[in-house]
């Protein structure tokens, strides 16, 4: 029997930092794993569209991006996501589905100095922020429960674009980051027993 190779996605969750992706690297290496890939998503499809271009002349024109870290998904969610794709396809670069979040990022903050910072800009005036949520546009996170890429764009060396088609995704929100984040998909699992 052929000896299997094992390979850790790290991704970008070393946010940067040397030493974290080393202690990944070597966490990966403790538990079994033989290799570890911290490529982004277009390097991802690069590669497989220049394999898959050697042996099959004839490239798919799109390519319908579920995430893994997002498992609870509905097929009629996917079945309307494609929908609304194939009839608006030819006025973007790609669609990406996306939940409305619910707290305005324009009330988020970030540490800086040591002092509590807008994430707009470098102001640490607070009070200038502290309105009301519905005086601030609501924003989305991306949730990845589909993304959708045209493979001319990829061959470009882009993922997304810059006219990127939103999908507005009001199923349970699955998407899995962290430890804390597992646990939850994994209590909705059992919740409303959904199959994986």
């Amino acid at each position: 029997m052929k000896k299997i190779f094992l390979i850790a996605e790290i991704g970008i969750n070393h946010n940067g930092n040397l030493s974290l992706a080393k202690k990944l690297i070597d966490n990966a290496k403790t538990v079994g794993f033989d290799a570890v890939d911290n490529s982004d998503d277009l390097c991802v499809f690069q590669d497989f569209l220049k394999k898959y271009n050697k042996i099959n002349h004839h490239l798919p024109k799109y390519f319908v991006h579920l995430r893994p870290t997002t498992p609870i998904r509905y097929a009629s969610t996917l079945n309307k996501s494609i929908e609304f794709f194939s009839k608006n396809k030819k006025n973007y670069s790609s669609m990406r589905s996306i939940k409305e979040m619910p707290e305005t990022s324009f009330k988020s903050l970030r540490i800086l100095e040591k002092k509590l910072c807008s994430i707009l800009k470098k102001d640490f005036d607070l009070d200038k922020y502290n309105n009301s949520s519905q005086l601030y546009t609501t924003t989305y996170d991306a949730d990845g429960t589909i993304d959708i890429y045209k493979t001319k764009n990829i061959l470009k060396g882009t993922l997304l674009g810059n006219k990127v088609l939103p999908f507005t995704v009001k199923d349970l929100f699955s998407n899995i980051d962290n430890l804390e984040q597992f646990e939850y998909v994994e209590y909705l699992i059992k919740k409303i027993k959904y199959k994986v």
